[in-house]
Order: C-alpha cells, then sequence, then structure tokens
C-alpha cells in the first residue's frame, strides 16, 4: 500500500503540469472557467456607421482574451474560440466622423496594437484579427494583431 500511493502521484503530477502549460486567459486566473463570451459594451445604436469585426485565428492560443478599446473607451470584450479560422464577430457602433483610435488587447498573447482610423460620414468597416503560429511551426509568426479597414463590407472566405 505504501508504494501504490507515491506511484499514484508520481503518475498525476506530470498530467497536471501538461495541463497548466496551455496559454489562460487573464480572466481564468489559475481556475479554470468558461470563456467569457464576446460582447460589445456600449448599447447598439440604431443607426450604426463602424462595423467591427474581430476573429481568433489561433489553434495554439484558444482562447484568446481580446479587448478593443476605441477612443481610450472599453467597447469589445471577451474570450474568442478559433472555431474553424472562419468565425468573426460582428459589433456595430457609431462613431462620430473624424479621427479615432482603435487599440487592441490581449493577455493571454501578450500584444497589443494601436491604430488612427479616418470616419468620414459615410459607414466604415474594421476587421481585428489574432494571429499566433509557435516555433513548432514550419513558418512561426506572432502573436500579433492584424487590422484593416473597408469602405464595403469585407467578403469572408
Amino acid at each position: 500500500m505504501r508504494l501504490i500511493l507515491p506511484l499514484l502521484l508520481a503518475i498525476s503530477v506530470p498530467a497536471c503540469a501538461a495541463d497548466d502549460s496551455r496559454p489562460r486567459s487573464r480572466r481564468g486566473g489559475s481556475e479554470v472557467q468558461e470563456p467569457l463570451e464576446p460582447r460589445q459594451l456600449p448599447p447598439v445604436p440604431t443607426e450604426p456607421n463602424f462595423v467591427l469585426y474581430v476573429s481568433n485565428q489561433s489553434f495554439d492560443i484558444d482562447p484568446v482574451d481580446i479587448d478593443i478599446y476605441i477612443d481610450d473607451e472599453l467597447t469589445v470584450e471577451g474570450d474568442f474560440l478559433v472555431g474553424t479560422q472562419h468565425s468573426w464577430h460582428q459589433f456595430e457602433i457609431e462613431l462620430s466622423p473624424g479621427e479615432h483610435t482603435i487599440r487592441a488587447v490581449t493577455s493571454a498573447g501578450d500584444t497589443e496594437r494601436t491604430d488612427t482610423i479616418e470616419i468620414p460620414e459615410e459607414k466604415r468597416y474594421a476587421v481585428v484579427n489574432f494571429w499566433y503560429y509557435p516555433e513548432s511551426d514550419t513558418e512561426p509568426f506572432g502573436p500579433t494583431f492584424s487590422f484593416d479597414l473597408f469602405e464595403d463590407p469585407p467578403g469572408f472566405d
């Protein structure tokens, strides 16, 4: 009986260590929690003039926590699942015409990106993607955010 307990401990400790090696969302801390569903903090306006699409493009940090700040105000937050890499969450926002700053932040991916955009009277569309491929991949990349601004709704494949 005395030999079984140390053997069970020796087998279970490496299994626990392997689970802790995965990146965790800042919302999860050391506890395993359900992902925070991506959400828009300001109410959806009746006539939005800015549509923001946000996606996680990394199978290796999944989910990834992403916060989007527009003009230093938290506008979107959530833990974004990669899914099939073809899932974008849509957020409809009203911005006054003029210059605005968009900042995307992740603690799990340990990166951020800030872009300044000009919003005219006409509706604009933007896409923020989180990317990360580890060194084990043939072409490691990131972690990083990409940002694209469009005059027309983007077409996703």
